[in-house]
């Protein structure tokens, strides 16, 4: 008898509680729209900081290259832009006879 009331409490439980286990309101456009857009977002951030330290490591190997080693790594590292160094020490990032970054002093 005690085995049955056992028997009965689970099985009022599994329904009560399978019972709201997945509501289907139907394919909501604007709930997906969002959550995509906030995905994108931060995937867009995190990848502007990824590309910028990327850059300041390939920039930190280069220097401390040996100079005769440095032309042909230059279009390893630095494929996209021409990297020169002024009389002040500066590092410059060229691109289309455009300065895109400069690094200043020995730090980065």
């Amino acid at each position: 008898m005690v085995s049955i009331r056992i028997n009965i409490i689970v099985l009022a439980f599994a329904c009560f509680l399978g019972g709201c286990s997945e509501i289907d309101h139907g394919e909501d456009i604007w709930n997906h729209q969002a959550g995509r857009q906030s995905f994108e977002n931060v995937e867009n951030n995190i990848g502007a900081c990824m590309s910028f330290f990327d850059l300041a490591l390939r920039l930190n190997a280069y220097r401390n290259l040996p100079e005769e080693e440095r032309g042909e790594w230059q279009d390893i590292y630095f494929p996209d832009y021409r990297l020169e160094q002024n009389e002040s020490g500066h590092w410059l990032g060229i691109k289309d006879a455009d300065t895109v970054f400069t690094v200043r002093g020995d730090q980065l």
